[in-house]
């Protein structure tokens, strides 16, 4: 049975939803990605607050992925904190745009480490310069 997972994207301002713009436009509405942003008003509490109910929206899925900004930061480790409690469950830190596209073309894996790697091999292909 192939496993569907949920993917959140949480960071710092509208980090999350940016992403989710720019990958909805390239290959269409995608509903089984949420994000969740950390404005400056917010405290951790709120954070984590807001965190469970993008979580509960994903109830159906068999595993979520959480997808943050930076590592280290209060997005990433409360992501890490929650994770502790969710089984099928990963977090990475410093996602970028093609991250995102690999996995939403891979979202219909059964192996969410696998996934992870993948991905994380494809957002350091994905940092490049163009050179005279």
């Amino acid at each position: 049975m192939i496993k569907l997972l949920g993917i959140i994207v949480v960071g710092h301002g509208k980090f999350g939803k940016g992403l989710i713009d720019s990958v909805n436009l390239i290959s269409g509405e995608n509903e089984y990605i949420d994000y969740v942003e950390f404005k400056l008003e917010d405290s951790p509490d709120i954070l984590e607050e807001n965190i469970k109910l993008s979580v509960k929206k994903m109830h159906e899925y068999d595993g979520i992925l959480f997808l943050t900004d930076i590592s280290g930061g209060t997005p990433f480790k409360t992501c890490v904190l929650m994770s502790q409690e969710i089984e099928n469950s990963e977090v990475i830190a410093g996602t970028n745009l093609p991250m995102l596209l690999d996995v939403v073309m891979k979202q219909d894996t059964d192996d969410i480490n696998m996934l992870k790697k993948d991905i994380m091999e494809t957002g350091k292909q994905g940092i490049t310069s163009f050179d005279l």
